[in-house]
C-alpha cells in the first residue's frame, strides 16, 4: 500500500512538471507519450508518466512515436554524492585553470618580448654575480693570510706546541676559509637555479608569444 501511495506521487510530480513543461510549449507538439519497461520486463505506454518506471529512465515520445527525449530517473543518494563530487572537481579545475591562464598573461605583460626577459635575466645574475665576486675576495684575503700563519708556524719545530695566540689565529682563519668556500658552493647552485628559472620561462614565454593565452570558458 505504501509502495502505491509513493508511486502515485512520484507520477503525480512528473505529470505536474510535464504539464508545466507542456504549457510553455506550441500547441503543435502535440500530446506527450511516456514509454518504458519495468522492473519485471513489462513494456508500458502511457500519455502520463508511468509509476511502474519512477525508479529508471522515461522515454518521452512524439505523437508519431519518434523520440522526443528522455526523463533521467531520480538519482540514489550514492549517485547525487558522486555527481556533486564530480561538479566539485570540474569547478576546482576549472579554478585552477583560470589561476594559470591569468599567471600566463601577467608573465606575457611582464615579458612582451625576448629582449625584456634577457634584459631580466641578466639584471638577476649580475646580483649573485656581485656576491660572488665579494666571496672570492674574501677567500683571496683569508689565503693571504693562511700564508703568512703558515710561514710563522714554520719557526716552530715540529712537534713542539705553538703559542695560544697563534694556533687561535690559525684555527679561526681554517673556519673562516670553510665558510667561504661554503657560501660560494650556494651561490653557484643559486646561479644554476637562476638560469634554470629563466630557461624554463623562456620556454613558457615563447609558445605563449605565437599564441597568447585566453581565459578558458568554464
Amino acid at each position: 500500500m505504501k509502495r502505491n501511495v509513493v508511486s502515485r506521487a512520484l507520477a503525480s510530480g512528473l505529470l505536474a512538471a510535464s504539464l508545466g513543461s507542456s504549457a510553455a510549449e506550441p500547441s503543435s507538439t502535440g500530446p506527450r507519450i511516456y514509454s518504458c519497461t519495468d522492473p519485471s520486463g513489462r513494456k508500458h505506454v502511457s500519455q502520463a508518466p508511468i509509476p511502474e518506471c519512477a525508479d529508471r529512465d522515461l522515454v518521452q515520445r512524439n505523437s508519431d512515436g519518434s523520440v522526443k527525449g528522455v526523463i533521467k530517473k531520480p538519482l540514489t543518494e550514492k549517485e547525487r554524492e558522486v555527481e556533486e563530487t564530480k561538479a566539485r572537481e570540474a569547478e576546482a579545475d576549472c579554478r585552477n585553470r583560470k589561476i594559470e591562464e591569468r599567471a600566463a598573461r601577467n608573465l606575457v605583460k611582464r615579458f612582451p618580448d625576448r629582449a625584456r626577459h634577457d634584459v631580466a635575466r641578466q639584471e638577476a645574475i649580475n646580483d649573485i654575480a656581485k656576491s660572488m665576486r665579494a666571496s672570492v675576495e674574501r677567500i683571496e684575503l683569508l689565503l693571504r693570510d693562511k700564508k703568512r700563519l703558515d710561514d710563522e708556524k714554520e719557526f716552530y719545530p715540529p712537534g713542539t706546541s705553538l703559542p695560544t695566540k697563534l694556533k687561535l689565529a690559525i684555527d679561526r682563519n681554517d673556519s673562516a676559509l670553510e665558510a667561504q668556500n661554503k657560501l660560494v658552493s650556494q651561490q653557484e647552485d643559486e646561479l644554476k637555479r637562476i638560469n634554470k628559472r629563466f630557461d624554463e620561462e623562456l620556454a613558457q614565454l615563447q609558445k605563449l608569444w605565437r599564441s597568447p593565452p585566453a581565459l578558458p570558458n568554464c
